[in-house]
């Protein structure tokens, strides 16, 4: 994220330095005649502009089919997570056993009016409530896992094979992927300068979520072995605390859905905004209320398709998730920053680069075995 993040910036440099330079060019060259204007913009210019178009466009789909891919996987997640809470909790209240599958179909509309809301400010809010009701619901798992009888470490296996290490570097993953949110939330903010640094957004936020999930985690494996599934929640009891960690988490998970959608919204917005410059606000509205539902479809078939937590979340983790926490990132780096590094010292060009192509080749290694093993799993 912090790789992206600065190239983001390096680049909006390069941009403005570019513009400004065109700029004093263009007042410089008034003298010239129109002829050899003419003669430039016809003749060199297309063609060079032409085939780096084509390759920029080329790369841009490939990253953008990724994020896509990425944020459809988060989102059919969180429709799953919330599908099994909901399922729950309704089975305990009401003494009965819903139909999981029927369950999909039956919570779809209020997913369909949650990904409705196009204020960004109410998103916002939304969001807030739910890391208000995710932090309440932590701190009281924490505090039950630490007080639970735990089995015995030398039970527990210290060691497990590749497969399974692959099926976890994907859950791992995409516990701190955040790719496809950074950048848009980035540029919205009041003082982009705040997202990166030693004590930045992106820093602190990453150290907050790893200390979570590595606590909650040692807990939970220490607590229920082999047997922990694929959320905490669920192996909690149906007790009033217990049954009021899973409400909050579930409604913390539902809103958090509608912040997952906002990079693919956005996304595919700025792609055809040129082709709807001159239609009517009507027309405008409806398409993007179109994307909005498509997003919400391709997530809920996917949430329909692999149902388990425990199998999609290292699925999407290990694919789109590896491709844009560890190779993208490393790549687009190494690319933007090649000749700054090489201005500095030859060392520091040399560390940065051997260090992007060890994170390149963990990232297609991992890609490779762990798609293989996730494969497997859910066939």
């Amino acid at each position: 994220m912090m790789k992206l993040v600065r190239c983001s910036h390096l680049l909006n440099e390069l941009r403005m330095y570019r513009k400004n330079n065109n700029s004093d060019i263009v007042f410089s060259q008034t003298d010239s005649s129109d002829e050899e204007r003419n003669d430039t913009n016809n003749s060199e210019v297309p063609e060079d502009s032409e085939s780096d178009s084509d390759e920029q466009c080329g790369k841009k789909i490939a990253v953008n089919l990724c994020l896509l891919g990425l944020q459809v996987g988060i989102c059919s997640v969180y429709y799953i997570f919330v599908v099994d809470h909901v399922k729950e909790i309704i089975d305990y209240l009401f003494s009965t056993d819903l139909n999981r599958n029927n369950l999909f179909f039956i919570v779809l509309p209020f997913f369909i009016l949650l990904t409705s809301v196009r204020s960004i400010h109410v998103v916002s809010w939304i969001a807030f409530t739910g890391n208000v009701f995710v932090v309440s619901a932590i701190i009281i798992i924490l505090v039950q896992l630490m007080f639970e009888p735990h089995l015995p470490l030398m039970s527990l296996n210290g060691i497990t094979t590749v497969k399974d290490a692959s099926v976890a570097a994907g859950s791992i993953t995409y516990a701190f992927v955040a790719q496809g949110v950074v950048l848009p939330i980035e540029n919205k903010m009041r003082s982009p300068q705040h997202m990166i640094g030693f004590c930045g957004v992106i820093s602190t936020a990453v150290l907050f979520v790893g200390f979570l999930y590595i606590t909650t985690g040692t807990l939970g494996y220490i607590t229920y072995g082999d047997d922990v599934r694929g959320s905490i929640t669920l192996n909690l009891t149906n007790s009033p605390l217990d049954l009021s960690v899973k409400v909050m988490l579930m409604l913390m998970t539902y809103c958090g859905y509608l912040i997952q959608q906002y990079p693919v919204v956005e996304m595919v917005n700025k792609s055809i905004e040129p082709y709807i410059e001159e239609a009517n606000p009507t027309m405008i509205c409806a398409i993007d209320f179109a994307i909005r539902y498509v997003n919400l479809t391709l997530s809920f078939s996917l949430a329909f398709l692999i149902p388990n937590l425990r199998k999609v979340i290292p699925f999407v983790g290990v694919t789109t998730g590896m491709m844009l926490s560890l190779v993208f990132p490393s790549l687009l780096e190494s690319i933007a920053f090649f000749d700054v590094w090489q201005e500095k010292s030859f060392y520091k060009f040399l560390y940065n680069t051997i260090l992007n192509i060890i994170y390149i080749i963990l990232g297609l290694f991992f890609l490779c075995t762990g798609t293989y093993s996730n494969y497997k799993a859910i066939s």
